[in-house]
């Protein structure tokens, strides 16, 4: 029985309104002959199993109000697992082939008892927790959370952040030429590879350079690059460092990226090399 809205004294006819939400379960039936066959259980009775399935209709499969009305002590657990493996019998013992009812939520993912048990146990240790519990707990998810960070860093810095050394061949002297406006003739000349090849001390910086930021185990990559850009341009003057922040302003680079991702910063890197090269090659 429900209120419903009296308007100018004339009770609503048809269907209550909110009739269409009181949806009820359809609690499976099954037959003596049936249970005889597919549904015995050492552990259950059929009057006790009458009486689940009798009260699972009556309550909608609320099994903690079913545990509370079933008259002999049982788990919900145990309930839970009597009326869906009953269900889940009945129906594979109707369907034509097995394979019929093989998406059915009752066959696909049957009911472990086991399982949620645990998962009742686990939940009950977490909401039985002290705050002082609470604070370790969380103390040793940032720990292993650090850990974790700490070994990711450390792959990605063993990792090729950024080329060490440039070897530069006919490639890299004809993408100078293209470079540099006031390339005199003496730059076709061929040249020692020493001043082609970048100079040990040169390869020795950069190394120097990505052991110290590996042992950071944590940097920005700017800060990396900067490091990098200082180590290949240790043994140049501070007169080319500026010609080489000129070339880059002329050709439109920013001296920083904009967006410094692994790629764009061994680009950059690249290029302060290449510019430095032709530098290099101008001089001769």
């Amino acid at each position: 029985m429900n209120w419903v809205r009296v308007v100018n004294g004339v009770p609503p006819t048809g269907d209550y309104s909110f009739a269409k939400y009181n949806k009820s379960v359809d609690v499976v039936k099954y037959t003596d002959e049936e249970y005889e066959k597919y549904l015995t259980d050492p552990m259950w009775t059929k009057e006790e199993t009458d009486q689940l399935f009798e009260l699972c209709e009556r309550f909608d499969l609320r099994f903690i109000v079913i545990a509370d009305r079933f008259p002999s002590s049982r788990t919900v657990e145990e309930l839970k697992d009597r009326y869906y493996g009953v269900s889940r019998a009945i129906l594979i013992a109707r369907a034509p082939s097995p394979t019929d009812v093989s998406g059915h939520p009752l066959v696909k993912d049957p009911y472990n008892v086991s399982q949620e048990v645990e998962r009742k146990r686990a939940l009950s240790m977490v909401l039985s927790q002290t705050k002082h519990q609470e604070r370790k707990d969380a103390e040793v998810l940032a720990e292993a959370k650090r850990i974790t960070d700490s070994r990711m860093a450390s792959r990605a810095a063993e990792e090729p952040e950024m080329p060490v050394a440039s070897h530069v061949g006919s490639e890299s002297a004809d993408r100078a030429v293209v470079l540099g406006d006031t390339v005199s003739p003496s730059s076709n000349i061929q040249l020692p590879s020493a001043t082609v090849v970048p100079s040990t001390s040169i390869i020795a910086d950069s190394a120097s350079t990505l052991a110290s930021l590996r042992m950071l185990r944590v940097y920005l990559r700017t800060y990396a690059l900067e490091q990098m850009v200082q180590a290949a341009s240790s043994s140049a003057g501070l007169r080319t460092i500026k010609r080489v922040e000129q070339a880059l302003q002329e050709l439109g680079v920013n001296l920083k990226p904009k967006v410094p991702t692994k790629a764009v910063c061994a680009e950059h890197l690249e290029l302060r090399k290449e510019i430095l090269t032709l530098l290099n090659l101008q001089k001769q």
